[in-house]
């Protein structure tokens, strides 16, 4: 002969007002698993700093292709240049400070190197 559960027993037997109850309870509980997700996500990042965006490999440049936009565009920021060319600012800026094809003007702007 089987015991009888009383998991089962309690649910055959269960009332609207034990229903209300369960519900009541299971917004308590939600209410109290939201603050903690927000407490774990401070704690995270104040332990394990920023989570860092993630970032789009980064398309492959030359210094012709810098040059090739100068020459159809005009000086520009290394910004400006970097939107031209599908890559970030600071690529083209350190790029162009490696190299004696180009240097900045009064502007900040890059220029082809008169030499």
């Amino acid at each position: 002969m089987t015991q009888p559960n009383p998991i089962i027993d309690a649910i055959n037997n269960a009332t609207e007002s034990d229903l209300e109850a369960v519900e009541t309870r299971m917004a308590e509980l939600t209410a109290e698993l939201e603050s903690l997700k927000v407490v774990h996500k401070a704690l995270h990042t104040r332990i394990h700093g920023k989570k860092q965006a993630a970032s789009q490999p980064q398309k492959k440049i030359t210094l012709d292709d810098i040059y090739d936009v100068i020459t159809q565009h005009g000086p520009g920021t290394a910004r400006e240049i970097g939107l031209k060319l599908g890559v970030t600012g600071n690529k083209v800026g350190i790029m162009c400070s490696k190299s004696d094809w180009f240097e900045r003007d009064e502007d900040n702007k890059i220029t082809i190197a008169r030499k």
